[in-house]
């Protein structure tokens, strides 16, 4: 119960920029110990930043950018980890591709190097890219269009996921921990990933290494769950952490 308003509160910051605390308080209907209990907390977690009378979000986690201006953070190195992920897709493949902007640079790459793949997304981006090949089936999941990830989320998107299994899933996330797994800001695309990496037989995590060390509201994936990191570096104290819970840490 508490988890859960604490994911409420962090989503109304997001969205507001700055709420005080007795505005939270009159939302949620509980004691103001309560709310400064829950604040104390979700800064604690580097989620939010105090001001005065009330909260803000974090910087790091500020309200979700647009696809395309995220396209261009890291672009090389996110077309480097790309490529080196190509290396793990053969003809034929079915794969769970997810809406991020490091796995789309992978859609670009494999609507030219692979064919006859089968793959479901929930990217409209992804979606396009990988069906300029036409040997390629592409399902895209259907769902609540959200114009900010240009994506499909929501309860019909989870449904309509849970009817796939594929060979292989890759994914990307706002934040990596070499001890806890990936991160998520946005909780609708995290049930919809959840269900990816319940439905594949090897999960593969793009990240480029600005992520790692980097923490979100939804920790999503833990590292029993993934079997390969692609990344373009990493610490050996890190490297060693996902070694010994039995990931392959590939670098580009």
């Amino acid at each position: 119960m508490r988890e859960q308003r604490l994911e409420k509160i962090v989503e109304l910051v997001n969205k507001k920029g700055t709420m005080s605390l007795k505005e939270i308080q009159s939302i949620f209907n509980v004691s103001m110990v309560t709310i400064r209990r829950d604040v104390a907390e979700l800064v604690k977690r580097n989620l939010l930043q105090k001001v005065h009378g009330g909260v803000k979000p974090t910087i790091y986690y500020d309200r979700e950018t647009d696809f395309m201006k995220r396209l261009k953070i890291n672009r090389s190195l996110k077309e480097k980890i790309a490529e080196r992920a190509l290396e793990f897709v053969n003809d034929g493949d079915t794969l769970f591709l997810d809406a991020s902007t490091t796995v789309y640079m992978l859609a670009k790459k494999l609507s030219k190097a692979k064919k006859n793949l089968y793959i479901i997304t929930n990217g409209v981006m992804t979606a396009m890219e990988v069906s300029k090949n036409r040997t390629n089936t592409v399902i895209l999941i259907n769902g609540v269009f959200n114009p900010e990830t240009l994506s499909l989320v929501g309860p019909l998107a989870v449904d309509c996921a849970r009817k796939f299994f594929t060979q292989k899933a890759f994914i990307s996330c706002r934040g990596f921990s070499p001890e806890s797994g990936t991160y998520e800001i946005n909780t609708a695309e995290s049930e919809l990933k959840k269900v990816m990496v319940e439905n594949t037989e090897t999960l593969f995590v793009l990240i480029d290494s600005s992520k790692i060390g980097k923490k979100s509201l939804v920790n999503l994936v833990p590292l029993n769950k993934i079997n390969y990191v692609i990344t373009d570096k990493i610490s050996k104290k890190d490297l060693y952490s996902l070694m010994k819970n039995g990931i392959n840490v590939v670098t580009v």
